[in-house]
């Protein structure tokens, strides 16, 4: 099941800290930390678009490496 926490994590992964994901999808490091960190369950409004696309792009096209 893909989470926001996930999505974030996913992110991570590929390279993007978490201020060059707050930049690209128009949220504060902190509020991508408190995702990550699940303090915060889900970005609101355009945030959770443009982190949804960017996870699309970044993570999906990518073979998913067993946990």
């Amino acid at each position: 099941m893909t989470t926001w926490k996930s999505r974030v994590r996913d992110l991570q992964r590929t390279g993007l800290k978490q201020s060059e994901i707050g930049v690209l999808c128009g949220m504060a490091t902190s509020t991508v930390s408190d995702i990550a960190n699940g303090r915060i369950a889900a970005p609101g409004g355009d945030a959770a678009l443009k982190l949804d696309q960017l996870h699309r792009e970044r993570c999906e096209q990518q073979p998913q490496l067993a946990s």
